[in-house]
Formats: C-alpha cells, sequence, structure tokens
C-alpha cells in the first residue's frame, strides 16, 4: 500500500529579537536566506554556529531541525526538534515537528503523542490531522486514519491528499464506494494521483447504483457522517452495549424493532431524534437516551466538501436471549461449513436460522452466497425481502460478507 505524503510547507516562527551586532543574529540570517532559497545542506553550518553562539534561542534549533528534515536526516531533525520541545513543551509547532520525525523513523507511539499534543493546543491545521491520519494508516488503525483524514478536509476541502489517503482508509474498511469517490475527486486533480487503485478497485463499483442508493445526484460527492471513524453498524454496535434496561418489576422485554431516525449535524452533533416504529415505551426512550447522547462522537457528513447535516435511520431488533443464542449458534455452524466449502451444510444452518428470524438481512444474505457458490439459480428471497436492487452486488463478490444494508442515510441541506 502507497501513502502520499504531504510536502510540509513551514510557517517559521518569529525570530527572537537581538542585537544587530550579534554575530549569533548574523550566523542565523545567513542560514535563513540559505533555507529560503531551499539550499539546506550549506544552512546547516551557519545555523550550527549561531547555537555555538547562543544556545538558549530556540528558533535557530527550530530552523537548523527544519533543514536537516528537508535533507531527510531525521535523526538529527528529531534531536533539534526535542530540544525546542524541552524549552517550550506547549508550542503546537515544535510537537508536530518532533512527532512528524519521529513518524518518518517509524515511531509511531511516540509521533501519535506528539501530534496528538499539537493537536490538543490547535485544531485549526490541516497538516496535524493529515499527519496524524497517515500514522493511524501505517498503524493500521484505519478506523482512527479515517477520521483524521475527515478532519484534515473539513478544515481544508481542497487538500487532494486526504482525500486520496482517505480513500486508502474507506477501501481497508470495506467501504469501496466511499474510497472510489475520495480517489476520483484525487484523480480529477492530478491525473497521476490514485490512478493505480481506481482502476483496479472502481470498475467494480457502479456509483450510478450508490448514487441511487443513497437517494443523491450524481453531480453530488457526498461523504456520510461517521460514527468514531466508522459506518453505522459501529454505532448500531454502540447502542445495544450502551442500552439500560429499566429495572422495575413490570417491565417485560417484548420481541420487537425498534426504528430510530435523527439527525447528524455538521459538526457532529445530535438532533431530532424520532421513533419510527415501537417496540415498547421503555425501549423506545431508551434508545432515543443512547442516540442524544452519542453526539460527541461523531464525524459530520460532507456534500462536496462542504460539512452538511445529514437524517440517518437505524433498526435494532430486540428477542429473546435463548432464541438469539440459537441462531447465531446456526449462523456460526454455517459460515464454519462455508468456509470449508461444504455449500449444502452451510445452506441447511442458514435456512434453520431464518426460521426462527426470517428478517435477518445479514443471513439471508449469507445464505445466497451459499446458493451462489453452490451453482443454485437466483433465490427467490431476494425480491420478497425487498433486495432487487442489491442483486448485481451479490454476484459480484460472492462472498457471505457482501455490503451492509441496514441504515440508511438521507441529506437534508
Amino acid at each position: 500500500m502507497k501513502i502520499k505524503l504531504l510536502v510540509i510547507s513551514l510557517v517559521l516562527s518569529g525570530i527572537q529579537v537581538l542585537s544587530q551586532q550579534n554575530p549569533a543574529l548574523e550566523f542565523f540570517k545567513a542560514g535563513e536566506e540559505l533555507m529560503e532559497n531551499h539550499k539546506f545542506e550549506e544552512a546547516i553550518e551557519p545555523f550550527s554556529k549561531a547555537i555555538d553562539l547562543n544556545p538558549a534561542n530556540i528558533t535557530f534549533f527550530y530552523h537548523r531541525g527544519y533543514s536537516f528534515f528537508k535533507l531527510r536526516d531525521y535523526q538529527s531533525a528529531r534531536s533539534d526538534f526535542k530540544i525546542c520541545v524541552g524549552v517550550v513543551p506547549n508550542d503546537p509547532d515544535y510537537n508536530f515537528f518532533l512527532g512528524l520525525s519521529e513518524s518518518k523513523l517509524d515511531n509511531f507511539v511516540e509521533a501519535l503523542k506528539y501530534f496528538n499534543t499539537a493537536i490538543s493546543m490547535n485544531k485549526s491545521k490541516y497538516e496535524y490531522f493529515f499527519h496524524r491520519g497517515i500514522v493511524h494508516l501505517k498503524k493500521r488503525d484505519y478506523k482512527s486514519s479515517l477520521s483524521d483524514f475527515n478532519s484534515s478536509i473539513a478544515i481544508n476541502p481542497n487538500h487532494i491528499l486526504s482525500y486520496y489517503n482517505r480513500g486508502l482508509a474507506n477501501y481497508k474498511l470495506g467501504r469501496n464506494d466511499n474510497a472510489c469517490i475520495d480517489w476520483k475527486i484525487a484523480l480529477d486533480a492530478d491525473a497521476n494521483l490514485s490512478v493505480k487503485y481506481y482502476n483496479k478497485i472502481c470498475p467494480q463499483v457502479n456509483l450510478d447504483e450508490w448514487h441511487e442508493l443513497h437517494n443523491t445526484p450524481n453531480d453530488n460527492i457526498v461523504i456520510k457522517p461517521a460514527f468514531q471513524g466508522g459506518n453505522m453498524d459501529s454505532f448500531t454496535e454502540y447502542v445495544m452495549k450502551n442500552l439500560q434496561y429499566p429495572g422495575n418489576s413490570s417491565f417485560q422485554l417484548n420481541e420487537g424493532r425498534v426504528i430510530s431516525r435523527f439527525v447528524v449535524g455538521a459538526k457532529g452533533s445530535i438532533d431530532g431524534v424520532e421513533i419510527l416504529q415501537s417496540a415498547s415505551k421503555e425501549l423506545d426512550e431508551e434508545v432515543k437516551r443512547v442516540i442524544e447522547a452519542s453526539g460527541r462522537l461523531w464525524d459530520g457528513g460532507t456534500v462536496n466538501g462542504i460539512p452538511s447535516d445529514f437524517k440517518l435511520t437505524i433498526s435494532l431488533k430486540f428477542m429473546f436471549a435463548e432464541k438469539q443464542y440459537k441462531i447465531e449458534e446456526y449462523e456460526a455452524s454455517g459460515d464454519d461449513s462455508f468456509a470449508k466449502n461444504d455449500f449444502d451444510s452451510a445452506i441447511n444452518f442458514y435456512t434453520k436460522a431464518l426460521e426462527l428470524d426470517s428478517s435477518n438481512v445479514e443471513i439471508h444474505k449469507k445464505r445466497i452466497a451459499a446458493l451462489v457458490k453452490r451453482g443454485s439459480p437466483i433465490p427467490a428471497e431476494i425480491n420478497s425481502i425487498g433486495l432487487d436492487k442489491f442483486k448485481k452486488i451479490y454476484y459480484r463478490y460472492n462472498t457471505p460478507d457482501g455490503i451492509h444494508i441496514h441504515s440508511s442515510s438521507e441529506n437534508i441541506r
């Protein structure tokens, strides 16, 4: 996986006021002029002489560190930036460049520490989020990298490398549709950027079908809100884990489904929570409470790079634990048989699971995939459960994983 990195454009910090007769300042000015003319190797010597004469001036170390960085001498750059951070620990730029040097040396834990400090002090620089996202990407923490690239793009919608690398994160998370949209944006801006991935992956993704699925016109580039860097599956799991069932003795958990719709604001706030389908008053109120409390965990969505409000819908199904365990047992047995290419047994187990929960779309998808693998004709239940538009998707991927369709989003700008 090739990760494109941002070429740093350094805004130099102010020079400490010194007398014009101060020889340290004269050496510094000579080094600064060389650095501005991209003569970084030649700039090292006058910066070093300035430091020898006045080692208390952190600006001298900062500029020499930057020159080392541009020469790809990351060890020396790290040493100079460490001195800067040691003297002024709360300077975001010092922390950022120390983090950048650590990341170049593959010291990712240290890099994240300094990037986190820089971002905690200044959340207005897209470069900070972008490079932290790169480190998360290298660590294969794709959800965190996606969140950082979202923040980078929110600050600077014209930063093409953020789209490219967000495409990589989306791709690694299995979100090929969003990945292709990001890569297309990068490709339109730079013909050489992302062409390899776009040509390899994106012919398999029907963008017309994606826009139809998300009810958006084809001339809009829509990036849905992300929950902790993930998708609606992550949010569904969060809601189910955080539900607190009423403790009164009169409460009874009836089987049923709660469907709720809510608005994720451009900055990740939650508003307008409503219940579209009720299971019980107690469960409805608890689902609403958990959704309303999740605002701080969302990254807002965008339309054509512009932060926008979105309506999202979540569907939660409740059933008795004993029945749920049996369904999970049948599903696991089906997955095991599928992995062993025993598709007849897999179909049998998935069918038993569906007899207990006929509305389970994920198990329907797995059973369909097993039927396809066995060479059976298109299953009738594709139409019976309203999945006709996904026929091509099931056959294209031809695996039990497929795509997640239990949630929907609608832009409301």
